[in-house]
């Protein structure tokens, strides 16, 4: 896994910069707004894949320019990366339309072949603020519950802002929008987990053989009621560094949505309680009080038949003892060893077997992944826990 001053990572920002027309970079962006003349700001931030600068304009409004930095072949994300980012697009246009008072990024321009200066880019709204590490001893209690109110209506209004029936195709691509059933939902995330082990990421403790089990467990692991959506959208990496906040601690803005994931309408609970220590961990209880307050707000419009016995933030209380394998499919291992032992065990022969089983279907849509070392050790360990067996 690359770091941030691993050498691919060096060598691909130097070359961004050397190919990259900034001159054409800030006419485009100055044709976005009727001429108003702009400039770069010595502010740059990277990602992973991405740089991101920032265009101050003459009036002081300032845009993102989130540029690629030519990555994907590298890191085995050539069939992602521009999905990614043609996701993220459609998914902020749509919230700009159904949600316009969601703090995110608006979207001014979008191309994906790179033709206008040298790379595919995004230019978006920049937020001015800071990352927040609010369980440290220097943000005060009030503050601290002031931040987590806010991410639990954020949350909640992200869940019910956008549920969306199967075969709706409000955000594109296709693999991002909402699927035919929550079981194929379920598996496409397992999908991801695998190329993810398979690129050398991924959760310590785990390995191929273990998703490959999870994987044929999911196939009969989702309630009738839930099977058939609606399906919310869910931001994938919710932690301090994409989220911005003011001097007063108001939420400015969230950004980095390019591994958002269509999600189980059960699942909102589950990521809302698994996410949530990342932000508020020595304020769980209230997290979730808010969380409840909140949903039972919007409840009053939403009203889901399937919850209407018992509340989302009920069911984050409970989630990882109820709903393990729905919960375990892209959060936490040492819930995933759980769903293994009640499976009887990840090397017992009927675990191995279906391992076996789901490997064949695996390499069957991923035949790229065949020759990893992850899928060779994956083959090794079932086939000697086969013969054993």
């Amino acid at each position: 896994m690359f770091t941030d001053d691993s050498p691919e990572l060096v060598a691909a920002r130097t070359a961004l910069s050397a190919r990259l027309d900034i001159a054409a970079l800030l006419r485009v962006a100055s044709s976005k707004r009727n001429g108003i003349p702009c400039s770069l700001s010595p502010d740059k931030k990277y990602g992973l894949v991405h740089a991101v600068y920032c265009v101050v304009f003459a009036d002081g409004v300032k845009w993102a320019a989130k540029i690629s930095l030519g990555l994907e072949e590298q890191l085995d994300l050539a069939h992602y990366s521009i999905e990614d980012d043609e996701a993220e697009v459609a998914l902020l246009r749509f919230f700009e339309d159904a949600l316009p008072h969601l703090p995110v990024p608006r979207i001014f321009a979008f191309d994906a072949e790179g033709a206008d200066f040298g790379a595919r880019y995004i230019l978006m709204t920049w937020f001015d603020g800071a990352h927040v590490e609010w369980r440290k001893e220097d943000v005060p209690l009030e503050a601290r519950r002031k931040i987590a109110d806010q991410l639990a209506s954020f949350l909640v209004d992200l869940f019910f802002g956008t549920t969306a029936p199967p075969h709706d195709t409000w955000v594109a691509p296709p693999a991002s929008a909402a699927p035919t059933s929550a079981t194929t939902l379920l598996i496409e995330h397992i999908n991801y987990r695998i190329m993810r082990r398979c690129r050398g990421r991924g959760p310590g403790g785990l390995d191929l053989r273990d998703y490959l089990i999870l994987r044929s467990l999911a196939r009969t692991a989702v309630p009738a009621e839930f099977e058939r959506g609606p399906f919310p959208i869910h931001h994938d990496d919710v932690h301090p560094w994409n989220v911005f906040w003011d001097e007063e601690y108001n939420l400015v803005g969230v950004i980095d949505w390019s591994g958002h994931r269509t999600g189980l309408r059960v699942s909102f609970p589950i990521f809302a309680f698994a996410a949530q220590p990342r932000f508020v961990e020595s304020d769980r209880p209230y997290f979730l009080e808010r969380l409840k307050f909140h949903e039972e707000r919007r409840l009053l419009d939403h009203s889901p038949a399937a919850f209407s016995s018992r509340s989302l933030a009920d069911l984050a209380a409970h989630a990882t003892k109820e709903l393990p394998i729905l919960y375990a499919g892209w959060t936490n291992p040492n819930v995933f060893q759980k769903v293994l032992e009640d499976a009887g065990g990840r090397n017992s022969s009927h675990a191995l077997q279906l391992a076996n089983e789901e490997l064949r279907e695996v390499l069957g849509l991923f035949p790229h992944i065949a020759d990893t070392h992850e899928v060779t050790e994956a083959r090794r360990i079932i086939e000697e826990g086969l013969i054993d067996a």
